[in-house]
């Protein structure tokens, strides 16, 4: 029995009747078929047969008797097929409703219940349209497009194993991701940490790129042009860098090849060649303004982290990207755990009838960490904190968030020379220093990694027990992603954040995160007035520039020497530049409305 087929079953078309799987069968007594000219019919039914033997065999078997595949048929029963009436609209909203998934938009497409319904996933009509037209200008006529469409099929098994060899079932942000990114419609995901959302984009991203290859290349040599096809952005290498290490295990068999932007790709690679690239909004605009990247037949655009994206000054980079990428086919995505509403008006400003996919509640820490709040007087009380957590038994490995590079390096000192097994991770250390910090807290070699906000976005550290900030965050949003880090893929973990008298202002915004999140904290914490702080944003460019101070690879994660003569050259063009991007217009309206309420309230 074919495994790629095991406990699916037809859900539309005019095939889903059982009767009519055997008609093949009965109609080809005495008669001969052209099996080639008929293979895609053919297919249809014979699939549906196995389908309705597999349902049957697994009814009969009961409980666990029917082994993976009856397990998986009952998992896919248990969120559609209780739903009274055939109407597929039902069942989807029954599906979104379980795993609490909100989409805003036009016509979203259902979402999957496992892995195996990849296969059953309606290409694109433009996609179609085209695989079919290239097939048939091509020599054979119907026979090609027959190959054609049995090369994508044989394209998505291999993925779909690649896929389950290495995960269960989707995450509820992926079961409406992936169908909504591969029917091509653009996207604004807003999912917790720890959700799955690396996954969700990359494996539509994948069969996007596959298909349009097998497309180009039946076009002829002209249409089959080389270069990238697809490309993620991320705010730093490191993120892109474990983008990669998920997207390398679904890529066996596919004949597709990943490249990540850093210096020493940049040099030394053929990105002409390259099918996926990885890379960071500054290098990949400096990379596309000299000409040595091709952006013109990308067709996927992922922004990974995109608030964050936005926040470290990078919009123009990005700005620029987006207008290199000038592919009329092409399908932009947002994701993050966090939205704020300027980079919402931003998308939607830029996306194509986008759908906003919200998964659990927005801009809410992960339910599965235990958060608390602890206050340590002053200044010289934290490091007495941390100490006091280590004394007790504090699982490791934990990571510890601090504001700037120069305290980390501080606690990094105080804490090597009590014996812990500690090292750091922040911008003024070199690329080899950070990926060498990176790799021990993975192998388990260090206990202790202390880390600026660098870190706090996207990066996966599997395992993790307790998150520790050791300086209070800049805002709720950085708040969710330091505590994100932890209790994740189901996991549990812990977080524990101090605070000082310094710290009160900002201590009410936290506190309602840490109750909306299902933690204890006490009353007087959400009574607290709201303060304007004036010198909150001020704190928060400070941390982001630090995160851009002193990187030697131009890489984002520090301006480096090519992030400075970029910036130098718009200084020298003129003092202050004027741009008209939609970012930038966004950023200016936002820095005028603070004005005019400060003049108000001064």
């Amino acid at each position: 029995m074919d495994s790629d087929t095991q406990g699916r079953r037809p859900n539309h078309g005019p095939y889903a009747h059982p009767g009519t799987s055997n008609a093949f069968t009965v109609l080809s007594q005495g008669l001969t078929f052209d099996r080639e000219k008929y293979g895609r019919e053919i297919d249809i039914f014979e699939r549906c047969a196995r389908a309705a033997a597999d349902a049957r065999a697994a009814t009969d078997a009961g409980g666990d008797a029917g082994g993976d595949a009856g397990t998986r048929g009952e998992r896919q029963k248990s969120e559609a097929d209780d739903v009274q009436g055939n109407d597929p609209w039902e069942k989807a909203n029954v599906i979104r409703k379980r795993n609490k998934i909100k989409v805003n938009g036009s016509a979203p497409p259902a979402p999957i219940t496992s892995f195996d319904d990849v296969m059953e996933l309606d290409l694109d009509d433009d996609d179609d349209e085209d695989r079919e037209a290239g097939a048939r200008r091509s020599v054979g006529g119907d026979r090609d497009a027959t190959e054609a469409t049995k090369d994508d099929q044989y394209n998505t098994k291999r993925l779909v194993r690649n896929i389950t060899s290495f995960y269960g079932t989707p995450t509820p942000v992926q079961k409406q991701a992936v169908p909504c990114l591969n029917a091509g419609r653009e996207l604004m995901v807003v999912a917790p940490t720890g959700s799955g959302k690396t996954l969700a984009f990359l494996i539509p991203l994948v069969m996007r790129v596959k298909r349009q290859k097998v497309c180009a290349a039946r076009r002829g040599a002209a249409a089959a042009a080389s270069g990238v096809r697809a490309v993620v952005i991320s705010p730093t290498k490191e993120l892109s860098t474990q983008t990669g290490r998920v997207l390398m295990p679904l890529l066996p068999g596919l004949k597709l090849r990943c490249s990540v932007l850093s210096k020493a790709t940049a040099a030394g690679c053929d990105f002409d060649k390259v099918d996926i690239l990885l890379a960071n909004p500054l290098r990949l605009d400096a990379m596309a303004r000299e000409g040595k990247i091709d952006l013109s037949n990308v067709e996927t655009l992922v922004l990974d982290e995109a608030d964050k994206l936005f926040e470290m000054g990078f919009a123009e980079q990005i700005d620029a990207c987006l207008a290199s990428c000038t592919n009329e086919n092409i399908v932009r995505a947002l994701f993050s755990a966090t939205l704020p509403e300027t980079v919402e008006q931003l998308a939607r400003s830029v996306l194509r009838d986008p759908l906003r996919v919200t998964v659990g509640e927005r801009n809410v820490s992960a339910t599965s960490v235990e958060q608390k709040l602890l206050f340590v007087g002053r200044e010289d009380g934290k490091l007495l904190g941390v100490r006091q957590l280590l004394a007790d038994g504090v699982r490791p490995p934990v990571l510890i968030f601090v504001n700037t590079k120069d305290r980390a390096k501080e606690v990094h000192r105080e804490l090597m020379f009590d014996g812990v097994h500690v090292d750091s991770l922040h911008a003024s250390q070199g690329q080899a220093a950070r990926e060498k910090a990176v790799e021990k807290f993975r192998e388990g070699k260090t206990w202790v990694l202390i880390a600026t906000d660098l870190v706090a976005r996207g990066l996966d550290f599997a395992g993790v027990e307790t998150v520790v900030n050791f300086d209070f965050p800049n805002s709720t949003l950085d708040y969710i992603h330091r505590v994100g880090r932890t209790g994740r893929a189901g996991r549990t973990g812990k977080a524990v954040t101090f605070f000082t008298e310094d710290d009160v202002d900002r201590l009410r915004g936290v506190a309602n995160v840490i109750k909306a999140s299902g933690g204890r904290v006490d009353d007087w914490m959400l009574k607290l007035k709201k303060v304007r702080n004036r010198n909150r944003d001020r704190r928060a460019r400070a941390s982001s520039a630090d995160l851009v101070s002193g990187d030697d690879d131009g890489d984002g994660t520090g301006e480096g020497s090519g992030g400075k003569k970029q910036r130098q050259s718009r200084a020298d063009e003129g003092g202050k530049t004027t741009t008209t991007t939609t970012a930038t217009r966004i950023t200016t309206t936002s820095k005028k409305k603070k004005k005019k309420k400060k003049g108000l309230l001064n």
